[in-house]
């Protein structure tokens, strides 16, 4: 099923109503301009179609969105109308045995109440409404933040701009390999799988561990696209360590550059 702005209402044509292509007799030819005339015909349609029920359905939709973010806005309220609506909101998955896993976020679970249990419905509308959540955006102004975004799916596939692409990944991570040699291997087979006019170039092995340690090179890679996927992939499982011996780095810094202040102020009172 695929996911579009007007998918939570049920607007049923009738296939008696639905719009007929143009008859022609046995006798009658199509011509470029009876071709052209019939495309016209479909545009004023579908212009037709878009400004009343297709506008009608997303404002329906955006309507329910509003009304989902309001709730999560009261629950957030550290008032008696905050306790309440969380109360009523535990109450009611209670009578409606609704369960979630732990650290599902409560606006995921309230559009999950509401719109039922498609996940992927429920998914888009809970990113938009985090994503709303996260620009600070009230709930009042929810029907233009998504309208001016370009609808639910513009605003689903938007990407953070702090959320780096697999190249970026990948060349991050090629800056902590070139610090780093596990070992070094020569042998003629490899030797004449590799191109030596490319020397410098990085390319993927693919290696079997053995039980002692030992570890058989089994055949070379030489495709741009998948040594960007296993740089990439090498980021995500070292990012964390990463990040943290830089922290750790600065740390230092800070401490050693209070060090060299400290050592200067000593020195120029001795002078004085």
């Amino acid at each position: 099923m695929l996911i579009n702005d007007n998918a939570s209402t049920n607007t049923a044509t009738s296939t008696n109503d639905a719009p007929k292509p143009e008859q022609t007799n046995s006798s009658s030819t199509v011509t470029k301009e009876s071709a052209v005339r019939l495309i016209e015909n479909l545009v004023n349609e579908r212009q037709q179609w878009q400004e009343a029920v297709y506008k009608t359905s997303n404002d329906m939709l955006y309507g329910l969105l509003q009304r989902c973010y309001g709730l999560y806005s009261t629950m957030c309220e550290k008032n008696n109308d905050g306790k309440a609506a969380r109360e009523g909101f535990a109450l009611y998955l209670e009578r409606n045995k609704l369960a979630f896993k732990k650290g599902t976020h409560t606006l995921t679970m309230i559009v999950r109440c509401v719109f039922g249990n498609d996940r992927r419905r429920v998914s888009a509308y809970s990113i938009v409404l985090r994503r709303a959540l996260a620009d600070g955006i009230k709930p009042f102004d929810l029907p233009a933040f998504i309208r001016n975004a370009g609808g639910v799916e513009e605003v689903r596939l938007a990407k953070s701009p702090t959320v780096l692409t697999p190249k970026q990944r990948s060349d991050i991570a090629a800056t902590h390999v070139d610090k780093g040699v596990l070992a070094t291997v020569k042998a003629e087979a490899l030797s004449k799988c590799l191109d030596l006019a490319k020397t410098g170039e990085r390319l993927v092995l693919i290696a079997t561990q053995q039980a002692d340690g030992e570890v058989i090179i089994n055949a070379v890679i030489k495709s741009d696209s998948v040594l960007t996927a296993a740089l990439s992939s090498y980021y995500s499982d070292n990012k964390k360590t990463w990040k943290e011996a830089e922290a750790s780095a600065a740390t230092q810094s800070k401490q050693d550059q209070l060090g060299d202040c400290i050592e200067e102020a000593v020195q120029k009172q001795l002078a004085a």
